[in-house]
């Protein structure tokens, strides 16, 4: 755990790019793109990538070439502040296009926050910049952008910021009789709230939940709040995969918001090797201790 957060986001996003292939799942992201670039003052990039075939047939900004990848993550490179948004399907975790193993890559690579618009945005609310960051923190160590990227981004949007970890009741049951929670698969979350209030976000609170439903109470945490809100979880690189991961594309699939699934990488970006595992999202959400 990181001592003091780190300036983040050393600017206010300039640039919302949103990749886009003329479907409607892509599509879907365009709205969340436009009220979080109203709020921040950013403005919104489409871009789409030309892979030998035929140009772009709908509306773009910036028309890229070659494998989609590498040139959505080399594009983002070139950028200052960026942020990127983009839509997942939920079917099967991924489809074949952008909303696929491509969406599935960039989140995994990008140097960027990536904001992912998942199948069940709920589009029945306006869809304002979020008033909430409800964070799913997962057990040591704690990713160290983590937390300075969504104290920043709440601090920029005016944001209150929810701090969520989820305990299995073995491990809660074990901590009672032990009198002290296992600083090994527990976090200090009083400890991560004055780290995020230090970066000067006003309203944080943080939450222990004991449950054996990880997803599904992080995304009841998140439905309990005063709409919008986003759910940020992160995911990781090829060579830092781990269980967590299975709960953040989870959350893709069945959460109502969208989801901050990165914070970002430094050093990552077109020259990271590929990455070609994705996590067993078609696992049903198993108990706390058992899926990250």
């Amino acid at each position: 755990m990181s001592e003091q957060p780190t300036a983040a986001l050393p600017d206010r996003p300039r640039t919302i790019v949103v990749p886009i292939d003329g479907s409607s799942v892509a599509q879907a992201a365009l709205p969340v793109a436009h009220h979080l670039a109203a709020a921040l003052r950013a403005e919104v990039q489409r871009i789409t990538v030309r892979d030998g075939g035929p140009g772009a047939t709908h509306p773009v900004e910036v028309e890229l070439e070659g494998d989609a990848t590498q040139a959505i993550l080399a594009h983002v490179d070139a950028l200052e502040a960026p942020l990127v948004v983009l839509s997942a399907h939920g079917h099967s975790g991924w489809t074949k296009r952008l909303a696929g193993s491509v969406a599935e890559r960039v989140i995994r690579r990008c140097a960027a926050p990536v904001v992912v618009v998942g199948p069940h945005l709920d589009r029945s609310l306006p869809l304002l910049a979020p008033r909430a960051l409800v964070v799913a923190v997962p057990p040591p160590p704690v990713p160290d952008r983590l937390l300075p990227v969504t104290a920043d981004l709440a601090r920029l949007l005016g944001a209150s910021v929810v701090l969520v970890h989820v305990v299995s009741p073995k491990l809660a049951a074990a901590a009672e009789q032990a009198g002290a929670d296992d600083p090994e698969h527990t976090p200090d979350l009083e400890a991560l709230a004055e780290q995020v209030r230090a970066a000067g976000v006003a309203r944080v609170e943080a939450r222990r939940v004991v449950s054996k439903r990880r997803t599904r109470s992080i995304i009841e945490v998140a439905d309990q709040l005063a709409p919008p809100v986003m759910i940020v979880a992160q995911a990781h690189a090829a060579e830092q995969a781990r269980q967590s991961d299975q709960v953040t594309y989870k959350l893709l699939r069945h959460s109502r918001w969208p989801i901050l699934a990165t914070v970002g990488r430094p050093g990552a970006g077109s020259g990271v090797p590929e990455d070609t595992t994705v996590p067993a999202d078609a696992e049903p959400d198993g108990p706390a201790d058992a899926d990250g």
